[in-house]
């Protein structure tokens, strides 16, 4: 079986983590095409192949491929879309083609001018990413992040004084965004609050390119990946294939979607919110055999629960699902759909909402234009929700 991966961005290097391990561990032979390696500025990742540079062998690719994994929606049935090119037009006879979804469709309907219902329903195979997304997308068959497991070096041993490691992708503060912020001015504030106690020292990294983020997180011995939208990143997996405590706040929906996938109900991720982080925080700053445990029982998980190996047959069954019915779709939603979206979608965001309105963030400028931009941004979110969810 031939895929091509399609995206116009690195997407933090999600598609070539896919097509490695695919090509790794499976029959499947795959390759990437990247149209904008350097859409985050000095934030690069690996690459395989890119559209300007090796278009000539993409197209060919494409058109011996049994089937295009597209990474976010665009017109890929017209040649007026970012890459000059119309790809359905170009696929061979009986090919078949999905889209698989990184970010909440909210977000992405404000991006591409769309309303969210249109993306959530395009008759298309969907993949969407098995995180707190899975309920935004019904319609699509939840897949993993992909991270080096096996390959991967574990860090066990810890310091007297740890180093906190955190990486920011947005300066924003908790509140600025429902998904799209890390809260660096409330992660940076608890961090600074333990550090001047004498108990750890931080450092708090942005905008590395991949491998460079990659030394810095395993020269640390304790990770803080996002503790305020109840999802995790890459970073987490990252950082517990090495053996590090890692800190990440997943909500009930996340947990579920993860326990599902792995098939494990043991979780070595330290779920804690960050308005009740400190106490968390400094117990583990002043334990260095407990960090050092945590370390090798995150190492373990990752090893036995989401191996690269493990991880890509979920690709594989889904291709194989694709070929065999010419559709995805997740189980999960095939009965009592509404509830389930209500209950694992609605309520998440309503807790939100409400922590928003009595939770203030740790830095208010007045009259800061960027702040301004971003409550004219966040207003406009709340209104497009309120008419998705009655459409």
């Amino acid at each position: 079986m031939k895929v091509v991966h399609i995206s116009a961005t690195p997407l933090a290097g999600s598609p070539i983590r896919i097509v490695n391990a695919l090509n790794k561990h499976t029959d499947v032979k795959a390759r990437s095409v990247n149209l904008d390696p350097a859409a985050y500025g000095t934030l690069t990742f690996p690459e395989d192949l890119t559209w300007k540079q090796n278009r000539a062998e993409a197209e060919s690719l494409i058109a011996e491929a049994d089937i295009i994994h597209f990474h976010h929606w665009f017109d890929f049935g017209s040649d007026k879309n970012p890459f000059g090119f119309n790809f359905i037009r170009h696929m061979k006879p009986g090919a078949k083609h999905l889209m698989h979804w990184h970010s909440n469709p909210l977000s992405l309907a404000e991006g591409y001018g769309l309303n969210p219902r249109t993306l959530v329903e395009a008759d298309v195979p969907q993949m969407v990413v098995a995180q707190f997304h899975e309920p935004y997308y019904p319609n699509a068959l939840p897949v993993p992040l992909i991270v080096e497991v096996e390959s991967a070096r574990p860090a066990l041993a810890q310091r007297d004084k740890p180093v906190f490691f955190f990486s920011p992708s947005r300066p924003r503060h908790a509140y600025e965004d429902r998904w799209e912020t890390k809260g660096k001015p409330e992660i940076v504030a608890l961090l600074t609050g333990a550090k001047n106690k004498g108990i750890l020292d931080f450092r708090v990294e942005e905008k590395l390119p991949f491998h460079e983020c990659m030394q810095a997180r395993s020269e640390s011995d304790v990770v803080i990946d996002d503790l305020i939208t109840g999802s995790f990143h890459t970073t987490s997996l990252e950082a517990l294939a090495i053996g590090r405590p890692t800190l990440s706040y997943v909500d009930s929906r996340t947990q579920l979607v993860l326990s599902e996938l792995t098939q494990s109900t043991d979780l070595p991720l330290i779920n804690v919110r960050y308005k009740d982080a400190s106490e968390v925080i400094e117990a583990l700053a002043r334990d260095k055999s407990l960090r050092e445990e945590i370390g090798k029982f995150s190492r373990d998980w990752m090893l036995a629960n989401y191996s690269e190996k493990k991880m890509a047959q979920h690709y594989v069954d889904g291709y194989q699902q694709l070929i065999n019915d010419g559709k995805l779709s997740n189980k999960r939603y095939q009965s009592h759909r509404r509830a389930k979206l209500w209950l694992y979608n609605d309520v998440p965001d309503f807790i939100w909402r409400s922590r928003k309105g009595r939770e203030k963030p740790h830095i208010i400028v007045p009259g800061d234009l960027s702040k301004l931009k971003f409550r004219i941004k966040n207003l406009a979110r709340q209104i497009q929700s309120w008419i998705y969810s009655r459409d």
